[in-house]
């Protein structure tokens, strides 16, 4: 399933990811690209950095989105495939 930045999901009991729709509470984290997964491994320039908070490895969002104060992880801990950047080759 492609997933879209900035929506929320839910995870059923066999372990698939479903759209949440508008939720009323704090997500559990945030998930994040690895810095690592970026054309040439450079996030945006507006983006700030950080380690997963599961695994270490260096991860970029948005400064402005919401949920600041959640885990961030990434996608690979998260279990989500990150596809290539559209627009990129």
């Amino acid at each position: 399933m492609k997933m879209k930045p900035g929506t929320y999901y839910g995870i059923t009991h066999d372990g698939r990811m479903v759209p949440a729709g508008d939720v009323d509470r704090l997500p559990d984290k945030v998930i994040c690209r690895r810095v690592a997964d970026y054309p040439h491994a450079v996030p945006p320039g507006a983006a700030v950095t950080g380690p997963c908070a599961d695994c270490g490895a260096r991860i970029a969002w948005n400064p402005k989105g919401p949920h600041q104060d959640r885990p961030h992880v990434c996608m690979q801990c998260a279990s989500i495939q990150p596809l290539p950047i559209e627009g990129e080759s």
